[in-house]
């Protein structure tokens, strides 16, 4: 595998993220590269720097929910962006980049944590660089935040912050610790058949490297944690927990994360976890399930007259239509097919 040296250490030709080394697309024509990028983004220039080594970019991107993450491994370049309103993580496993928006130059090296852009026209220079890039909208990691800090402000507040571009460096062993946690979250995604199963989705990764990138961008958030315990709950609260109750079975066909359900009611996740556990002997994700296999029972056996497994299944929130089997045949006993047979039979 090739490799080359930027400033004494080795940029290798391997992706950050392996899973997506098979469905990389490799370009050794910087105007190739250029088009490409256009075509979703706006771009001003790029220019490839260095005429003695040809021009080399390998490059996947992997689709998680409401994010984007771009794995890459390319030559130097110099590249203008145009504003987006998309905002972007950037963090690199080798070599170095440096970024000037608003008038303000970051310096962008594997041992300085991360560096976050919100959207706004930007110009890069690069060396031999293997960088993962994350896209997301500001607002999903305001929500993320706003979820953390127990919903009491919303969201604006950290929206507002988030209109800033900041380059984060780690400066307590608790905030290291999470900078490591991302990048070993990120590690988790090299696993192409889970993927494939829908596995990413049912573990929650996009929700988790949102509340991840979150306590990164506000660390104040890890020393403002609300109390965990739900004794004694008032009985305002106690109302907030059965509105939620019936908000969730009510959308029992959309994707619900615990941070929405944080925002809904005002708990913090360590409460709602009690709070589940201590009514129904399970997590909230658990009973989520649960709710969306009884309804997906009742629709089996009473079905319309064009539905199938696979349309009820999707219709209660279930994507992968092979996960939904197992877990109802675990649940039930029987496989959805035969149920939805019984549901047809005349009495």
């Amino acid at each position: 595998m090739e490799t080359h040296n930027q400033g004494g250490s080795a940029v290798s030709d391997h992706l950050p993220l392996v899973v997506l080394n098979d469905r990389a697309l490799v370009l050794t024509d910087a105007t190739a590269l250029a088009e490409r990028i256009h075509a979703a983004t706006p771009l001003r220039g790029l220019v490839r720097m260095g005429e003695r080594q040809g021009f080399f970019h390998r490059n996947a991107v992997l689709r998680l929910g409401g994010l984007s993450l771009s794995s890459s491994v390319h030559s130097p370049l110099v590249l203008e962006a145009e504003d987006t309103g998309c905002a972007m993580v950037a963090l690199a496993y080798a070599g170095s980049a440096q970024v000037t928006l608003q008038q303000q130059r970051f310096d962008l090296w594997p041992q300085q944590g991360l560096l976050y852009l919100p959207g706004a026209a930007f110009e890069a220079q690069t060396g031999f660089l293997q960088e993962v890039l994350i896209h997301l909208d500001p607002a999903q990691l305001a929500l993320s935040a706003a979820a953390i800090a127990g919903g009491a402000h919303g969201p604006r507040p950290f929206l507002r912050r988030l209109r800033q571009p900041r380059l984060v460096h780690p400066r307590s062993t608790l905030e290291q610790d999470l900078l490591t946690t991302l990048r070993r979250t990120l590690t988790t995604l090299d696993a192409p058949d889970l993927e494939a199963a829908g596995g990413f989705a049912a573990l929650g990764i996009e929700d988790l490297l949102l509340r991840l990138l979150a306590l990164l961008l506000f660390p104040e958030l890890l020393r403002a944690q609300p109390s965990s315990s739900p004794h004694p709950v008032p009985q305002p609260r106690e109302q907030a927990f059965t509105d939620l109750l019936e908000w969730m079975k009510a959308h029992l066909h959309t994707p619900i994360t615990l941070t929405q359900m944080e925002l809904r009611s005002a708990y913090s996740r360590r409460s709602l976890q009690i709070l589940f556990q201590e009514r129904f002997g399970c997590s909230p994700m658990q009973w989520l399930k649960a709710q969306r296999l009884e309804a997906a029972r009742q629709a089996l056996l009473h079905p319309e007259a064009d539905d199938t497994v696979a349309s009820i299944a999707r219709r209660h929130g279930f994507a992968d239509l092979s996960g939904f089997a197992m877990g109802f045949r675990r649940r039930y006993g029987l496989l959805p097919s035969g149920v939805l047979r019984l549901g047809r039979s005349p009495d």
